[in-house]
């Protein structure tokens, strides 16, 4: 399954709720935004529940800490669902993300051969 059909099937998935887009374009701004920073705070949530399934604290041995490959998996799905959700509140389109992916990715390549690491100034 690519990227555009999980979008496509939360935003499916979201209209079967009984909200999605055209919930969202018929808002204020206020009311957006509202719900862009509920959503986000939620992102933020899984993001933690995430990084609390494999080790991360720097001041204990790694194996002293746990690792949970499988809720690694639901938790990163999780973050899909709330990305669908702060697309949708924002317009945006699968299309529009695989776009602006493309184009991160030829930049990022470009930063490769260039230097990584060096600051613009540096780079020739």
């Amino acid at each position: 399954m690519d990227i555009k059909t999980i979008f496509h099937q939360i935003n499916n998935y979201h209209k079967e709720l009984g909200y999605g887009d055209s919930r969202y374009s018929e808002m204020s701004m206020e009311q957006k935004m509202q719900h862009f920073r509920d959503h986000s705070f939620a992102l933020f949530q899984e993001v933690a529940e995430l990084s609390d399934s494999m080790p991360w604290k720097p001041w204990r041995s790694i194996d002293s800490q746990s690792t949970d490959i499988a809720n690694v998996r639901v938790e990163i799905v999780d973050c899909l669902f709330f990305l669908g959700s702060l697309m949708e509140i924002c317009g945006i389109t699968p299309e529009d993300v695989e776009f602006e992916f493309t184009e991160k990715l030829l930049e990022n390549y470009k930063r490769i051969k260039t230097g990584y690491n060096n600051r613009p100034k540096d780079r020739k």
